[in-house]
């Protein structure tokens, strides 16, 4: 259970980092998680992400699905 907890913690500091990419911020992040940063960095640039949508909860009736999305963008 401690591994879990450590592991949510520390997928929940990455997270934190990575909308401060999307939103256009300078991130400063520990040495142990540059790897995951550089990695969702080089995603957003590119595929030329353009965030339209960050952290909102989306749902459809139609199609039967609901959840929070990290971002939706134009491409």
């Amino acid at each position: 259970q401690k591994a879990r907890d450590a592991a949510a913690a520390r997928g929940t500091s990455i997270h934190a980092y990575a909308e401060q990419l999307v939103a256009g911020e300078e991130v400063e992040a520990p040495e142990e998680w540059v790897g995951h940063i550089e990695s969702c960095a080089r995603v957003l640039d590119d595929w030329q992400i353009q965030p339209v949508v960050v952290e909102r909860p989306v749902a459809s009736r139609t199609w039967w699905y609901s959840g929070t999305p990290d971002v939706i963008g134009d491409v």
